[in-house]
C-alpha cells in the first residue's frame, strides 16, 4: 500500500480523518518472470503485455511501444510465433499499444475514420498460430485475454456477433453484437453454451478453457468457474490455423486488442488451473471506463482544438493517464441550434460588443444531450 498525495507531502483526504491509499499490484516484469512456463507441456505462449514480447515488422526484437509489429514471440520456447492475420492481402500492420490494462499493453491497429466512435480498430486484422499446436481430439487447455473498446465499426456486418477465437472459419468463442443480449457464447451453434449474459461494450476479460479427451469443456471467466463439462461439437483436426479476434471471413475482425494467450495439449489439473487464474490477475478485467471530453469555444477552439486534431489527442492522452479503454470528443460547429463552438462568438458575453454568446453560461444545446449522443457514430470527432 502507498499513500496517495495531492502534492508533495500532502496526503489525499477522504474525510473523517481518513487518507487515500493505493494498492500497487505486482509489476508486469515481476509477473512475466513468474509466467506460465512452470506448468509442464506448455506448447504456446504469447504475451503482448510488454513490448519485449513482440517482434518488429522485420522480424527482429522489438525496441519499444508504438512500433510496427511483425509477430509475437512464442514464450513457451517453441517456434510457434503468432502472426498477424487478414482475410484480404496482409498489408495491415499491427502496432504495440501501451497502458491498455493498467500498465500492461496489447497489439492491434487503430483505424479510426469519419463517423466512427474512437478508438475504432481495423475491421480485417486478427492473429493466427498454426493449427498443429494442439490436437483437438485429445485433451487441451487454452488461456486467452482480450479487450473490446467499442462495438464493431465499418465491417459491413457491425450488428452481428464478434468471433474472439476460431479454428479456420469455425467459431469457438463469440460475443454478441449490439442489442443481441450481451452474451459470451462457447461453440456457437446447436451445442452452444452461454457463459456470460452481461458482457459490456467496453471490457477486458480473461478466459480459461479446459477439455479432457472426448469430454466436455470447463470454463473460467475472469477467475470464476462459469461452465462445467459444457458440450462441444466435432472440432476439425489437422491444419486449419487457430485465429484470435477474427472469424476467417472478409472483414471478420473482432476489432479488439490482443493481450495474451497460451495453450497446453493436455487438461491442466485443478491446482494448475489455480496457478493460471492467479497469474491472470496481472490484467485489470471487467467493464472498462471511457473518457469523453466536451469542447466549447469559438474560432480559436475550432482552429486549434478541432481542425488541428488537438482535442482528439488530448482525449487519447487523458485516457492513457487514467487507464480508460476508449476516448472521444463532443465538438460540433456550424449548426446554429446545437453547436458547442462557433466562429465569431465569445467565451463570455461582451456588453456593447460583437460577441453575442457566452460559452461559459449557455452553449447552444444541452450538454446532457450531447453527452448522450456520444454512442452515435458521427458525434465523436
Amino acid at each position: 500500500m502507498s499513500v496517495m498525495l495531492v502534492r508533495p507531502g500532502h496526503p489525499m483526504s477522504l474525510g473523517g480523518g481518513r487518507i487515500a491509499l493505493l494498492h500497487r499490484p505486482t509489476s508486469s516484469a515481476e509477473q512475466t518472470s513468474i509466467g506460465l512456463s512452470a506448468l509442464p507441456g506448455l506448447s504456446g505462449w504469447w504475451d503482448a503485455g510488454t513490448w519485449n514480447g513482440l517482434t518488429s515488422a522485420a522480424g527482429e526484437a522489438s525496441t519499444g511501444w508504438n512500433q510496427p509489429v511483425g509477430g509475437l514471440i512464442d514464450r513457451s520456447g517453441g517456434a510457434n510465433a503468432m502472426a498477424p492475420y487478414c482475410f484480404a492481402a496482409p498489408t495491415r500492420v499491427p502496432y504495440g499499444q501501451p497502458r491498455l490494462s493498467g500498465k500492461l499493453g496489447g497489439v492491434g491497429r487503430l483505424a479510426t475514420t469519419a463517423n466512427t466512435v474512437t478508438p475504432s480498430l481495423d475491421p480485417d486484422l486478427g492473429f493466427q498460430v498454426p493449427g498443429s499446436i494442439v490436437d483437438w481430439d485429445n485433451a487441451w487447455t487454452w488461456y486467452f485475454v482480450w479487450s473490446r473498446p467499442n462495438w464493431r465499426q465499418g465491417s459491413g456486418h457491425d450488428t452481428g456477433p464478434t468471433t474472439l477465437l476460431s479454428i479456420g472459419t469455425m467459431p469457438l468463442l463469440q460475443a454478441d453484437g449490439p442489442g443481441s443480449g450481451n452474451r459470451l457464447v462457447l461453440f456457437p451453434g446447436p451445442a452452444q453454451t452461454a457463459i456470460a449474459h452481461t458482457l459490456a461494450r467496453r471490457h477486458t476479460h480473461s478466459i480459461v478453457l479446459r477439455s479432457a479427451a472426448g469430454g466436455g469443456v470447463d470454463v473460467w471467466l475472469d477467475g470464476d468457474r462459469v461452465a462445467n463439462g459444457a458440450p462441444r461439437p466435432q472440432i476439425p483436426s489437422g491444419t486449419p490455423p487457430i485465429l484470435f479476434l477474427h472469424d476467417g471471413t472478409v472483414l471478420g475482425a473482432a476489432q479488439c486488442w490482443f493481450h495474451e494467450a497460451a495453450c497446453w495439449p493436455r487438461a491442466l489439473t485443478a491446482i494448475e488451473i489455480g496457478q493460471v487464474l492467479t497469474y491472470s490477475t496481472r490484467w485489470f478485467r471487467g467493464s472498462r471506463r471511457s473518457v469523453l471530453l466536451l469542447i466549447d469555444g469559438q474560432s480559436n477552439a475550432i482552429n486549434y482544438a478541432l481542425n488541428d486534431g488537438a482535442a482528439a489527442l488530448l482525449a487519447q492522452g487523458v485516457a492513457w493517464h487514467l487507464g480508460a479503454l476508449s476516448y472521444g470528443v463532443v465538438a460540433t460547429t456550424g449548426n446554429s441550434t446545437s453547436y458547442t463552438m462557433q466562429s465569431g462568438h465569445g467565451i463570455y458575453a461582451v456588453a456593447n460588443g460583437n460577441y453575442p454568446g457566452s460559452f461559459l453560461q449557455n452553449p447552444a444545446g444541452s450538454t446532457a444531450e450531447r453527452v448522450n449522443d456520444f454512442d452515435t457514430p458521427g458525434s465523436a470527432i
